[in-house]
């Protein structure tokens, strides 16, 4: 008897320190008061969130027309380069570069259109 009567025991006594370390339950006011708070702070949290968006959102739109604008200098940039390559071209051929020689050898060429085209449908239509 004396076996059993102390293994009853040391089960109470563990029963007692489990009770011991569960928490109380919390009456309603307390649960009811903790979610009003974890309410409130996510309240402030979006709050807090949607502010930073709002202003993010601003400043980006304030940046926006400063990138078109400095796209389009890009691109004006680039064309007045094309215009100034094909300028100098153009100075190139009326001093008489290499590239004019070229262009008076195609002019001394007779180009027959009849005949041309009479070349054209005839092999149009051999094929």
């Amino acid at each position: 008897l004396s076996n059993l009567s102390t293994s009853d025991e040391a089960d109470e006594h563990q029963l007692s320190i489990n009770k011991r370390r569960q928490p109380k339950p919390k009456p309603n006011k307390q649960r009811k008061k903790k979610k009003r708070k974890n309410i409130h702070k996510r309240k402030r949290e979006l709050n807090y969130k949607t502010m930073r968006f709002t202003s993010l959102e601003a400043l980006l739109n304030k940046f926006n027309p400063g990138s078109e604008s400095h796209d389009r200098v890009l691109q004006n940039a680039w064309l007045k380069e094309e215009v100034s390559d094909l300028r100098r071209m153009h100075t190139d051929l009326q001093i008489g570069s290499p590239y004019i020689s070229s262009l008076k050898e195609l002019e001394e060429v007779p180009c027959n259109t009849s005949r041309l085209g009479a070349e054209l449908s005839n092999q149009s239509i051999s094929a």
